[in-house]
């Protein structure tokens, strides 16, 4: 939720401080997770807390804490006379009020604070009787919606939708049909909304409207998270709803939206209809003193809570032991037992107040295999100046424009799973690939001058599925846990002696072959594949692939100079890696037999093969080992390209000197000859220079 600083502090007193502005409220369980400057804020709301979308919510929270009184906004007189003909025929309308209203006067913009709270909330003007809606919802959380009454035949009537019925939601290209049973506001020829989620195009204000009805009402919040889940609808008004409306909100909402309307339109009656016509009972929680201050574990103090559950809108009454509150309407949704007013004490008193304990646990499980491994890849990581991170799981849109630049337009790294109903656009796709968080913590780093860094998470990606008819059995997604890690800047710090070498693909390739080895997994590299969607975003003489036990784990390399340039980092040259954690985590060890060592020194001996260009050192090594007697080691000493593009491998080759006789300058070349005959037979194209 966006709103600014100074708008909520019209309702209440707001420490002045940025930082103890956030303090207070992540304690209250409303976390910041935006405030700038300026006093923009993005605030991440509770769940379950529908009046937590309102500035009068937050108000209440923060008065709760700090005693101070809310002040509301001004309201107008109630509506008096004869409203619209309207009629509730579904038990899922809870209450519905219909106001009309007529032009007495040109159109004239909101005055300055209620222009202020739709810029907050990051609104633009559209028209003054459908900005005081937007302003009455920001304000108290109540939904209203302004109908032009000249689109309107008939009387309105709140109903269900029958089989094939159609309806065009505002900003909707074309009409849609919509599921069988949907709650919908309808005249006598067609739908005018769908209740809870949005209006319809028919019948939206315009400069030209000279009356309007407004709609205030409270819908069944399963009726409303269906229809917007159907429809693919997500709305201020249906993330609302969905979460429990406020029946005392209804006529409060009509109230503020004609006073911020009264320059201009005139209110001349209104409708109010509800099942009950009777307010609907609230619940009342009871809770016994002493477990309320065994489960917090504090000495609580009854009348800063008692003053609290008052600011909250509970009326709390104490007897014999027992606190026993009536729940307020704007909280019957989610407060009916003695947990849930558990947490309102704890949130009254303070998150930072209540002393964390861990419950007795008689008894606990051993780590697994998998849980072993991570904790020694970590401490060993971390023993070589690695950095742990956490980014999150989702993005905006700009964060694969560097990526955008290298990848071909019909990259699968493009395709992401999109959220519907992203409050924060910064929030928008679920995470595809960790290369935008790389960049993006790069760029950070190199803005405030830290140049060095080793940084390394295990996280979890989304592939999305081909998109099919909606099913909710059928996952739309592949989860899928990798392991990344990035290095930029030098390999070890510089010292008095030397300046700090710059970190290469083959110092990261070590630090991967040194894990592996930990935990005796046998780590290769090749040539990247340039069918694999992540070839285009590295340097393609400065990137391999990784296996591990001879699968496919990942990718290594240098980030290509043009994603670079587009992400804007000009003084880092950040190394990646990406890799299958599931692989790294559950691969089996490679079991290595003991051999007693030789009496006799190993003999060396060097080899030049020439290869083709295309080939892996690796496998040629490997090759050469598996020809040469148990025990043999081989290893690239030189590589060297001819200008014909052929590649000479010199491969150093240690055989031990084993058994009861030595080795014969003959015995050992034919040895090796019969392992340069293996290799050739096996790797075309490899011949003995």
């Amino acid at each position: 939720m966006k709103l600014h600083r100074d708008n909520l502090a019209t309702w209440v007193p707001l420490p002045t401080d940025g930082g103890d502005l956030r303090r207070l409220l992540d304690d209250l369980g409303i976390e910041v997770k935006r405030l700038d400057h300026a006093g923009n804020m993005t605030v991440e709301l509770l769940a379950n807390r529908g009046d937590h979308h309102g500035h009068h919510g937050l108000a209440r929270e923060v008065a709760a804490r700090t005693g101070a009184a809310v002040t509301p906004p001004p309201l107008a007189a109630a509506p008096t006379g004869d409203g619209p003909p309207c009629a509730i025929q579904s038990p899922r309308c809870l209450r519905y009020q219909l106001t009309r209203f007529r032009r007495s006067g040109p159109d004239r913009p909101l005055d300055a604070q209620a222009q202020a709270t739709l810029a907050g909330a990051g609104l633009a003007a559209v028209h003054p009787a459908v900005d005081a809606t937007n302003v009455a919802r920001i304000e108290f959380g109540q939904p209203t919606h302004a109908f032009d009454a000249a689109a309107i035949h008939g009387t309105v009537v709140v109903r269900e939708s029958v089989a094939g019925e159609m309806a065009h939601p505002l900003f909707q290209p074309e009409p849609v049909v919509l599921p069988e049973g949907t709650l919908v506001i309808a005249d006598d020829r067609t739908i005018l909304a769908i209740a809870g989620v949005t209006g319809c195009e028919g019948s939206k204000v315009t400069a030209a409207t000279q009356e309007i009805w407004l709609e205030s009402a409270t819908f069944d919040p399963i009726a409303v998270r269906r229809a917007a889940r159907a429809l693919s609808i997500a709305t201020d008004s249906s993330a609302r709803f969905e979460r429990g409306g406020d029946w005392d909100a209804v006529p409060i909402a009509t109230q503020r939206v004609a006073r911020l309307l009264e320059d201009c339109w005139t209110t001349v009656g209104t409708t109010d209809h509800a099942p009950n016509r009777a307010r609907p009972p609230t619940p009342q929680v009871s809770l016994d003193w002493a477990k309320l201050s065994t489960f917090l574990g504090l000495d609580l103090e009854r009348a800063t809570v008692l003053s609290g559950l008052n600011a909250l809108g509970f009326q709390p009454r104490t007897d014999d032991g027992q606190l026993t509150v009536t729940v307020p309407t704007w909280r019957s949704w989610d407060v009916s037992e003695p947990a849930d007013l558990m947490e309102e004490v704890a949130r009254i008193v303070g998150y930072n107040a209540v002393h964390p304990a861990l419950p007795p646990i008689p008894l606990g499980s051993r780590p697994s295999a998998s849980e072993r491994r991570r904790d020694a890849y970590d401490d060993l990581l971390a023993a070589h100046g690695w950095t742990e991170v956490f980014t999150d799981g989702f993005h905006g849109r700009g964060a694969d424009e560097p990526l955008a630049a290298v990848l071909p337009a019909d990259s699968e790294l493009l395709r992401h799973v999109e959220t519907t109903n992203a409050l924060d656009r910064g929030y928008a796709f679920l995470k595809r690939c960790t290369l935008p968080q790389v960049l993006e913590l790069v760029a950070e780093n190199v803005r405030h001058r830290t140049l060095d860094g080793a940084v390394f998470e295990w996280t979890r990606l989304f592939d999305p599925l081909p998109s099919g008819p909606l099913d909710r059995s059928r996952p739309i997604a592949n989860e899928r846990a990798v392991f990344w890690l990035a290095r930029f800047g030098s390999a070890r710090p510089a010292s008095w002696a030397e300046k700090g070498a710059e970190a290469s693909l083959h110092h990261l390739m070590g630090e991967l072959a040194a894990l592996a080895r930990s935990q005796g997994l046998d780590l290769t590299f090749s040539r990247l594949d340039a069918t694999d969607p992540r070839s285009p975003l590295l340097h393609p003489g400065r990137s391999a692939a990784v296996a591990v036990n001879g699968e496919a784990a990942g990718v290594v390399g240098e980030v290509h100079p043009r994603v670079l340039r587009a992400a804007r980092i000009k003084h880092a040259r950040p190394l990646w890696v990406e890799m299958d954690a599931d692989l790294w985590l559950h691969a089996k060890p490679r079991r290595r037999a003991f051999r007693e060592p030789s009496q006799r020194p190993a003999i060396a001996r060097d080899l030049a093969l020439n290869t083709p260009a295309t080939m892996a050192a690796s496998q040629v090594t490997s090759a050469v080992e598996s020809a040469l007697p148990p025990g043999s080691t081989a290893r690239v000493a030189d590589r060297f390209v001819h200008e014909d593009r052929t590649v000479t491998l010199t491969i150093a080759i240690r055989v031990p000197d084993e058994g009861d006789t030595s080795w014969t300058a003959e015995d050992l070349q034919g040895a090796v000859m019969r392992a340069v005959d293996a290799v050739q037979a096996v790797l075309p194209g490899v011949r003995l220079r």
